[in-house]
């Protein structure tokens, strides 16, 4: 029976160091995520009118810097779909009526037949089998052997 714990769901089965390292990085990405929140914490406190919880002073030297500065990534942040919008129109308008993708032909047991020199009927013979081994002479067909699955496959 095959063991269905993957050492990723199990940190038992890692070596200490392994294991050091792993809640190393956790903890670090745990700090990252908390930090990323401090922006919304902040203008929560700001909007309650308590003082920012940690920010450099220097980036803010008042309400109206920070509401410019909010402002212009507003602006930014809505200017990034409409570019992606635009950018798409223009795509569509230039290569929408225009299928660039072929579809494969249908190639029927005659023509297959004849491109190999083999007879139609062994082919839809060779098409039936659980396992086919063909061997080539150049562009050819050299020989063909049919059957069950050998063992062990």
């Amino acid at each position: 029976m095959i063991d269905d714990h993957l050492i990723i769901d199990d940190p038992s089965l890692q070596r200490p160091r392994e294991r050091r390292w792993s809640q190393a990085f956790t903890l670090l990405f745990w700090l990252l995520w908390f930090a990323l929140w401090i922006p919304v914490v902040n203008l929560g406190a700001w909007l309650l009118g308590h003082e920012f919880l940690y920010l450099p002073q220097e980036l803010f030297f008042g309400r109206l810097q920070f509401l410019q500065m909010v402002t212009w990534h507003a602006a930014v942040i809505g200017l990034i779909p409409v570019t992606l919008i635009g950018w798409g129109a223009y795509n569509q308008m230039k290569f929408g009526h225009h299928e660039r993708r072929v579809h494969p032909s249908t190639v029927d047991v005659e023509q297959v037949a004849s491109a190999f020199q083999v007879d139609p009927r062994a082919l839809i013979q060779w098409q039936h089998q659980r396992r086919v081994v063909i061997r080539f002479d150049g562009d050819r067909i050299a020989g063909v052997e049919t059957g069950p699955p050998r063992s062990g496959q």
